[in-house]
């Protein structure tokens, strides 16, 4: 039972390794595509149509059979190439499913944990950047206080130091300010 084990373990994990080699979107497509095909297998493993995948299909060609690690993995699930599509044999064991499965999803979540990872990653250094632009823009503001408020102590400190002498110049006055004007006509 072991041995049957690692027949499938060994394939499996150095297909999914093989796929992990296309970028990450291509990885999670072609993870999405394998999972669908086991899933049905498993749900309706007596229907002969979940159990044929025909190579002329775009979709299945284009999310999964055209990256690197797929037709490995295939194979490790039990299929065979035949001429124009990939067979499970109506007889063939299902354990590999679950088995491949469980790898799948493992690999799946780990790149999402690295996705997420790398978001938050990104999402600090920019909140990192925002923070540091933030204290250079009160450190400056600071500064301009600092300076104006200097100025100011500077000024006052010569004007107590010299200070001015009244002015001598007599005060004009226009008009008639010392009294009220004459009333009109009475």
């Amino acid at each position: 039972e072991m041995e049957k084990q690692d027949e499938v373990v060994l394939p499996g994990r150095a297909a999914i390794d093989t796929m992990m080699k296309n970028s990450a979107d291509d990885f999670k497509k072609a993870t999405d595509m394998a999972l669908l095909i086991i899933r049905n297998i498993e749900q309706n493993p007596g229907e002969a149509k979940f159990r044929r995948l025909p190579t002329g299909n775009k979709k299945l060609r284009e999310s999964f059979l055209n990256l690197a690690g797929s037709r490995a993995l295939l194979e490790a699930l039990g299929f065979t190439k035949e001429e124009d599509s990939w067979v499970l044999a109506p007889d063939a064991n299902l354990a590999p499913l679950a088995t491949v499965r469980d790898q799948l999803n493992e690999r799946l979540q780990a790149v999402q944990r690295e996705e997420q990872q790398r978001r938050d990653e990104l999402i600090k250094a920019r909140q990192d950047e925002l923070k540091a632009k933030k204290k250079a823009q009160e450190d400056r503001r600071k500064a301009e206080l600092d300076l104006a408020a200097r100025q100011q102590r500077e000024r006052a400190e010569k004007q107590a130091s010299c200070p001015t002498k009244p002015s001598v110049a007599t005060p004009l006055s226009f008009g008639r300010t010392d009294c009220e004007l004459p009333k009109k006509g009475g």
